[in-house]
């Protein structure tokens, strides 16, 4: 797959910072790459000669047969993407590129997001909280979420923030459920994370309903 990821790349050189680089493939793994849990994805990082952040990002899946997975988070970034296109919000996301689809072998390829995650420095919780209040702001009408808001896919970068991995966008979530997994995951406790809620949600948010929604969400229920 290498081979013909190069090549796609190198036929689409305005993608890079250099259009002759030589190209480096590093492949990111977490617990749950390649999983069924993760629907056996699995992410590469590409990266120039000489640079030390990546340019792009690659998904794949380990069989053909689960590539539903990489078509759906395509079409879910592509939908995003277009929603802030032409605006300050931007940037929040990555840009989609371009999908590589034979009936043998999938892959997408969307820009690198760079910086670092929210889990390594949480003391920017609320700057990611502001940013996220403004996309919401612009898409409230549509009651659209990112559906899997946790630190470890929110990628900071001094004072731009970015949200990465779209398995899970849709308007089918209850109302402040990505304010509620982020505030969550970062390791609060049920009252500090209750509180912080109440400054961007309405007065007794639906705590237990945002658990269960959670618990459906591990449980690909959703």
């Amino acid at each position: 797959m290498i081979d013909i990821l190069t090549r796609v790349i190198k036929e689409h050189s305005h993608w890079l910072r250099h259009k002759e680089a030589k190209l480096s493939f590093l492949k990111f793994s977490t617990p749950s790459s390649g999983t069924e849990y993760n629907h056996g994805k699995v992410l590469l990082f590409v990266f120039e000669e000489g640079e030390q952040m990546p340019t792009l990002c690659v998904k794949t899946v380990r069989t053909y047969a689960a590539g539903g997975s990489i078509r759906k988070s395509f079409a879910n970034l592509k939908m995003l993407h277009a929603g802030v296109a032409g605006t300050k919000l931007q940037t929040i996301f990555a840009e989609p590129l371009y999908l590589h689809d034979t009936g043998e072998t999938i892959f997408s390829i969307e820009s690198a997001c760079a910086g670092q995650s929210l889990s390594s420095q949480p003391e920017k919780l609320d700057l990611v909280l502001e940013q996220y209040q403004a996309w919401q702001k612009h898409v409230v009408q549509s009651g659209l979420q990112h559906g899997d808001l946790t630190p470890d896919n929110v990628i900071v970068n001094g004072d731009k923030v970015s949200i990465v991995d779209y398995d899970y966008v849709g308007t089918d979530w209850p109302e402040g459920f990505d304010l509620f997994c982020l505030i969550w995951k970062s390791k609060f406790g049920e009252k500090e994370t209750k509180d912080y809620l109440k400054r961007y949600l309405p007065p007794n948010p639906p705590f237990a309903l945002y658990k269960e929604a959670d618990t459906r969400r591990k449980e690909n229920k959703i």
